[in-house]
């Protein structure tokens, strides 16, 4: 294949992408073990969960006209302080836990099997740890 044959094959790659509504900074993400349940710290102080399985079905679909995704947001915890430490737990479905900057953990349960409602339980505050929690 001559070199005028090779262009002629070439496709120029194409990035998708979808967006959903979030307010501020997102200082961490993290996805639930695959799945459209996504949890993001924000610099507002807030823990904020989102169901973006219907963005993620558009990707799949050819392209045409941007759609805005609204209803996405499954819950939101507003915390005195922001932070930076989020993940899953790898064991518990659906319970996620947060550390902030006032070294204070937080936990997080789905209340049904389908994450369509999160509880925050009792922060849990470390015994002579001070600092931030930057990663759990």
């Amino acid at each position: 294949m001559d070199s005028d044959e090779a262009d002629a094959h070439f496709k120029e790659p194409t990035m998708r992408f979808e967006t959903v509504p979030h307010r501020g900074a997102i200082n961490r993400l993290r996805t639930m073990h695959g799945s459209p349940i996504v949890a993001t710290w924000n610099e507002d102080g807030e823990v904020g969960i989102y169901n973006v399985a219907q963005a993620m079905e558009e990707l799949e679909k050819p392209i045409s006209s941007k759609k805005k995704f609204g209803a996405c947001k499954v819950a939101g915890f507003k915390h005195k302080y922001d932070g930076w430490a989020l993940d899953w737990s790898p064991s518990t479905y659906g319970r996620l836990a947060s550390g902030s900057n006032d070294a204070q953990i937080h936990l997080y349960q789905a209340a049904d099997e389908n994450c369509s409602t999160f509880v925050e339980e009792t922060p849990i505050g470390l015994q002579g740890h001070k600092g931030s929690i930057e990663d759990l």
